[in-house]
């Protein structure tokens, strides 16, 4: 009886362990409360509606303006500092500086956002910075595209408030977690259309300029060409001969390393190649030693 009564208490306990779990579970999933509250901290994409910049011309349309701007001057530094100076004074940022050094010029590649009010006056002034090589100007009129994701975002929100209201009426754990899981999807989809509008607004409140600046090249006149002396001529006669020598000097020294690598495997052919022709040699030899005997 002692140890039936010990099985019972130890049933008992595993019950109560897995009434306390289920419990547990049905709290974690409550169907009258709303995924975005627990998960999301309160966000509810339905909130975000009217947060976007609805900037556009005068015309209701969204254009995205960019440019791509090459210069040449005499000094670049000085003229992308004036630029960004400019770009700065008109609430402009650098997105991206690339420089790069040779030995006779300079050159930056950079990319510039300013406001699309201060999109031309920008141009204009990188124009009087220099030599202007090119100048493309590009605009993009992404008002369907906009429009269509405030759209799918709209229906998107709509469907997902649906959802809510049949969380709320769900009355078993599987029917909860099935709505929890369209309710998480419609949020990411409602998310992802959001990011997209705001990035469209973002450049639609911000243009792009691709800037390149080269250092304009100093020729001498032809007239001030001096001849070299014979130093000089020595000198660069001398380095072509140590030029030329240090080539041969690496092809010997291919050379010798290939025949190092081949070395054993020339070794290894040669020992076959003695034993089979010692082998052939002695096998003519009982030939004619048989024909002699067989004639006698």
């Amino acid at each position: 009886m002692s140890n039936l009564k010990k099985i019972a208490v130890i049933l008992c306990v595993f019950l109560a362990f897995m009434l306390l779990a289920t419990g547990c579970n049905n709290a974690a999933f409550d169907p009258g409360r709303s995924p975005g509250e627990r998960e999301y901290d309160g966000y509810n994409p339905g909130d975000s509606e009217g947060s976007f910049n609805l900037s556009s011309s005068s015309d209701g349309k969204k254009l995205i303006k960019s440019a791509d701007v090459r210069i040449a001057c005499d000094d670049v530094d000085k003229a992308y500092q004036e630029i960004v100076t400019f770009l700065k004074a008109n609430d402009g940022f650098e997105a991206s500086l690339d420089s790069n050094y040779y030995d006779e010029y300079k050159e930056i590649d950079a990319t510039l956002r300013i406001p699309a009010a201060q999109f031309d006056a920008l141009i204009e002034k990188i124009k009087a910075c220099g030599e202007t090589n090119r100048v493309n100007k590009k605009e993009e009129d992404v008002s369907g595209d906009y429009a269509d994701y405030k759209l799918r975002a709209e229906k998107k929100r709509d469907e997902l408030e649906n959802y809510k209201e049949i969380l709320k009426q769900a009355k078993t754990i599987e029917e909860t977690i099935t709505v929890r899981e369209k309710v998480d999807a419609l949020i990411l989809e409602i998310e992802q259309l959001e990011s997209q509008m705001k990035t469209i607004d973002s450049r639609v409140d911000y243009s792009e300029v691709s800037l390149y600046i080269r250092e304009t090249r100093q020729y001498g006149d032809i007239n001030e060409w001096e001849p070299m002396s014979a130093a000089s001529w020595g000198e660069k006669i001398a380095n072509g001969f140590i030029g030329a020598f240090n080539v041969l000097l690496i092809i010997l020294q291919g050379l010798v390393i290939v025949v190092a690598a081949l070395l054993p495997f020339a070794i290894l052919t040669g020992i076959v190649l003695f034993i089979v022709f010692f082998l052939l040699r002695m096998r003519k030899k009982r030939r004619a030693a048989m024909q002699n005997k067989n004639q006698q």
